[in-house]
């Protein structure tokens, strides 16, 4: 099952990045941002876009189910 985690860049400004299950409904997990750019899941509550740009997960709940991923 998908997941939507609401971002936000250095600058604060809102995105959001979808997590897909690979193969199974467990992950593991492939992370985009909404318009399609790959991201990689670098610590618990933060993202790496393509550019380098860090995104950071904005919701408590996201951030403790990112961390059980690692």
């Amino acid at each position: 099952m998908s997941r939507t985690i609401k971002v936000a860049n250095a600058d604060n400004e809102p995105s959001y990045v979808i997590a897909e299950p690979e193969q199974s409904i467990d992950g593991p997990y492939t992370f985009f941002l909404t318009n399609s750019d790959p991201v990689n899941h670098v610590a618990a509550g933060r993202f790496e876009g393509p550019d380098g740009e860090s995104y950071y997960a904005q919701d408590q709940d996201d951030i403790e189910w990112l961390i059980q991923l690692q």
